[in-house]
Parts: structure tokens; sequence; C-alpha cells
């Protein structure tokens, strides 16, 4: 059989030319590649409504305190880390023995305003109670303070004893600590044998004049 190789070659670029205009056939959409498992691991896991996360539970006035700082003072100045350490209370709460002292956030500002301005050889200077006195004119105001400073004030003019501290003083002196340490503070500044002042209200007495 004789066969015409020009018109072979015709036909052979012509069936060539067609298959490169033909489209590819498209992928079927469920046999389409599914993700891996690993891709699917990274996928972070949606909060439930009742999960708490680390930022939205921020401190409380009177969460417990955090005194780390006290740990930088110098072991040089004699007892002074541990009375650090002691600056929101001695002993656990709800213990016989337990005392509080002041409340968390101010202990905590005492802390550190005493391990920035502590240090041999001078380890109980001046600065020690303008740190004390100082968070506590910062700190926040009990409402409940008001009536108690209006009784005590009241109470120091019937006996004839003019108290030397202002009503709002008196309000922050009583509102920096809590529970016998308030008690306590109060009867220093109704009226006693000292008069009707804040020198002895509170610990390492910050409006003393022992300073």
């Amino acid at each position: 059989m004789k066969i015409d190789f020009a018109r072979f070659v015709r036909l052979t670029f012509a069936l060539a030319a067609a298959s490169c205009d033909r489209p590819p056939p498209a992928v079927p959409s469920h046999v389409a590649t599914a993700p891996s498992d690993t891709a699917a691991s990274q996928e972070p896991e949606p909060a439930g409504p009742g999960d708490p996360s680390p930022a939205a539970a921020p401190r409380t006035e009177d969460s417990p305190a955090d005194l780390s700082r006290c740990a930088s003072l110098s072991p040089s100045c004699e007892g002074l880390i541990q009375e650090c350490q002691s600056l929101a209370g001695t002993g656990d709460p709800g213990v016989e023995g337990h005392y509080p002292g002041y409340r968390p956030r101010i202990a905590e500002e005492i802390a550190t305003c005493w391990s920035a301005n502590l240090a041999p050889p001078q380890c109980r200077t001046p600065a020690m109670g303008k740190c004390v006195r100082e968070a506590v004119l910062r700190g926040p105001v009990d409402p409940q303070t008001s009536a108690q400073c209006d009784e005590l004030m009241a109470g120091c003019t019937r006996m004839g004893v003019k108290p030397v501290y202002s009503k709002a003083d008196c309000q922050k002196a009583l509102s920096s600590v809590t529970g016998r340490a308030r008690e306590d503070a109060a009867r220093a500044m109704g009226p006693s044998g000292e008069g009707c002042s804040l020198e002895y209200a509170l610990p390492y007495y910050p409006f003393g004049n022992v300073w």
C-alpha cells in the first residue's frame, strides 16, 4: 500500500493542534484534596463560653499581695526582709494568730518603694516612713470609713480634745488597713492617752514623729 507522506504529516499536525485547544478536564469537587491532619491540628480550638482566659481575670483590690520585691532588700538590713514580707499581714487568714496588715495593693507599693530606697548602711532612714505614708495617701478610700471618721472626730470633740487630722486623712488611714488592724487604728485615733492623732494609728507610724 502506497502511503502519501505529505498527507500523513498534515493530519498529524492537525490532530496535535486540536488536542492543545481542548481544556483539561475539571477535578470533581468530591475528590478534591482534603487538608492534612497536621494543618487541621494547627487550627486553634475555639474557647468555650465559660472558659476564662488569663487576661480576663484581672487582680482585684483585695487579691493576695505580690511581695516578691522584698527579696531584693539587703540581708545586711537586719530583719527588714521579714518585715517587708509581713506588710500585708502575718499568719494565714482565718487561722488563729493572723494579723492583717496593709491592703494588698498598698503593701505592694510600700515594698517596691522600700526596695528602691533602703540599703546599707542606712537601712531605716526617713524614706522608710515616707514610703508608707505616700502609699497610704494614694490608696483608695473605703466609703464605710466616712461615718466611722465622723464618730471618731466627734468623740474627740466631746472629750475636749481637738483632732490633729482631717477627715480625709482619717479615711485614708482607716482605708489602708482591714480587720483588727483597722480596729486598732481607730482606737489610736480616738480619744486616748495620746490624744486624737494619727501618730500611732498605722504600722511603722508613717504619720508619727519617729521619721
